[in-house]
This record gives structure tokens, C-alpha cells and sequence, in this order.
């Protein structure tokens, strides 16, 4: 009897989130809800991204994976960007792929051919993804290779995910190097890449610490992607700490020197009518743009699996 209440519980409780996610998609579901939608500046959307849905916004800069799922045979054509690429208003959409420099990832084209030899040891709470040598000229040959089908399929550039990855204890400790030496050699890796490639546009991922440290970098870099620095993972204000203004002023510094700023929070529990997350959703906004950050406001699961749209009520 419990087992059947908590069941009918969970079915209504459903059923409500589907009624009200159909009804608030619609302006006049939104006017009678009492809620508006707050605007995106920007777009990740890495893990199986709908092109169809993305050109219906005009949001640029937009990062996706190189693939509808992640697979070598759902690849993205360039006739497939190439219209994505297009903009209502004549203009250009900017679109950058996904590319995981500093972690090796087990579902990936690569993974069957990859030397064994490379790998370390798994990356602690993501599943299929291993540390890797990421230094070595057999790991810059498959990024070569991937960077390779980027351009084949018209993208304009690439976002390089972990690569902070020299800060990772674990790392450190399979490796035998200190965090400034794993540095150095990603600092080498990413000169090899952006001198192989000089026309791609480039955006790293929390890479502000790298790209003060070696100059060179900042002149091929256009974009740094920072991923809760005015928010806590547990979603608490962050600002603070000794940490967010290390980064801020790093932050700064880097858009001083002529390269954009593309941060995200995962702040968003997708609830209407918490009035806390509200609170949240607009501080965060408030703070990206007192310090001249494009903001784009995720969702607290971390999936990117979907463009997200804040609603919050309207006051």
C-alpha cells in the first residue's frame, strides 16, 4: 500500500512537471503562469546537440560536439554547420567543437587504437574518461586527427576542455611531475596545436591560469569558457572566497587583453516558482554583466543536453 502511494505520488509529480514544461513554452502559458524568460548570451550544448533547435536561436558564440552523439558514423557535416552557421539577420553564427585536449574519453573514434601506454588511471566522478599523457607526440597526433575532421565539417574553431588538468593531485601523482611542470607541457601541447592551426578560433575551458602565464597563448586565444566561478558546485555565492577573486583578477587581466570571457554556472533547477533559484539565476546575470562576462545559465544536473531557458516569475 505504501509502495502503490509513493508510486501514484511520483506519477502526479511527473505529470505536473510535463503539464507545466508544455504550458510555459508558449507565450500565452507564460502570461497566465505570471513568469518570463531570461535571455542566453551564449550556448554550450556538448552532449547530443540538435542543430534544428540551436538555429532557431541567435545566440553566438555556440559550442557543440563534433557529433549528434558523440559517434564517428553521426558526425556533423559541413552542410549541416553551414546552416546552422546562418543567422536570420544575414549575420554569422560563430560555432566551435568540442575537444577534450586533456582527458581521454573511452567512447570516443580514438579510444580502440589509442596505445594502452597513455592511459593512467580513471578521472575521478566521470565515467569513461581516463588521464591521459597528454604531452606525448602519439596524443597530439590524435588530436591532430580530430582537429582534422573539425575543420572537414566547417566548424570555425575548437573549445579544449581539462586543460587545467596539471592542477589534478591524481595526476601529479601518475605522472611523478609537479603541477608547473604539467603546466609547461600543456603550455607546449596548445603551442603546437594553435601553430599547426593559426586561422581556427580558439576557446579554452577554466584556462585563465595557463593563458596568464604564457603570453604567447593569449595571442591565439579568443575566447576563455569559466565554469562556476561566482557559484559554489553546491550552488552557494562564491564571491567571497580567496578563489573567485584569484580568477577574477586573472579574469580581468584577460580581457584586458582583447580575449572574451564565456562563463556558466550550473544554477538552474529548472523550478518556475522557487524563489530562491530566482534569486540565484538573477544574481548570477547581474554579476557576469557588472564584470563584461557573456553569461549562459545551466542547468544544476550538468548535462548540457538541451538549450536551457531560464523562467523565473515576474515581479
Amino acid at each position: 500500500m505504501k509502495g502503490s502511494c509513493k508510486m501514484l505520488k511520483i506519477v502526479t509529480i511527473t505529470l505536473f512537471t510535463v503539464v507545466l514544461t508544455l504550458f510555459s513554452c508558449t507565450s500565452v502559458g507564460l502570461n497566465l503562469l505570471n513568469l518570463f524568460e531570461l535571455e542566453q548570451e551564449w550556448l554550450l550544448f556538448t552532449n547530443g546537440p540538435r542543430l534544428d533547435d540551436i538555429a532557431r536561436t541567435s545566440l553566438t558564440p555556440v559550442i557543440i560536439d563534433y557529433s549528434a552523439d558523440g559517434s564517428e558514423t553521426r558526425r556533423f557535416t559541413r552542410e549541416d554547420l553551414t546552416s546552422l552557421k546562418r543567422l536570420k539577420d544575414g549575420k554569422s553564427r560563430e560555432v566551435l567543437a568540442y575537444v577534450n585536449l586533456g582527458i581521454a574519453e573511452r567512447w570516443r573514434w580514438y579510444w580502440s587504437s589509442l596505445p594502452t601506454k597513455l592511459i593512467y588511471g580513471p578521472l575521478e566522478g566521470w565515467e569513461g574518461e581516463y588521464y591521459v599523457k597528454f604531452w606525448t607526440d602519439e596524443w597530439l597526433s590524435v588530436i591532430i586527427k580530430y582537429i582534422e575532421k573539425v575543420i572537414e565539417a566547417g566548424f570555425d574553431g575548437v573549445m579544449f576542455d581539462w586543460v587545467n588538468i596539471y592542477f589534478s593531485s591524481s595526476l601529479q601523482r601518475y605522472s611523478k611531475f609537479s603541477a608547473s611542470q604539467l603546466r609547461e607541457l600543456m603550455a607546449q601541447t596548445l603551442s603546437k596545436i594553435v601553430e599547426m592551426f593559426p586561422s581556427l578560433v580558439y576557446a579554452l575551458v577554466n584556462g585563465e591560469d595557463i593563458l596568464i602565464t604564457y603570453p604567447h597563448l593569449r595571442e591565439k586565444v579568443k575566447y576563455v569558457v569559466v565554469e562556476d566561478l561566482f557559484f559554489t558546485v553546491n550552488n552557494q555565492l562564491a564571491t567571497d572566497s580567496k578563489t573567485f577573486k584569484d580568477r577574477l583578477d586573472k579574469l580581468l587581466k584577460l580581457k584586458s587583453y582583447g580575449i572574451s570571457v564565456l562563463s556558466i554556472e550550473y544554477i538552474d533547477n529548472q523550478n518556475p516558482f522557487d524563489v530562491e533559484n530566482a534569486k540565484r539565476v538573477k544574481t548570477y546575470i547581474e554579476l557576469a554583466k557588472q564584470y563584461g562576462f557573456k553569461h549562459y545559465v545551466a542547468r544544476t544536473d550538468r548535462k548540457l543536453d538541451e538549450i536551457n531557458i531560464p523562467r523565473i516569475l515576474a515581479r
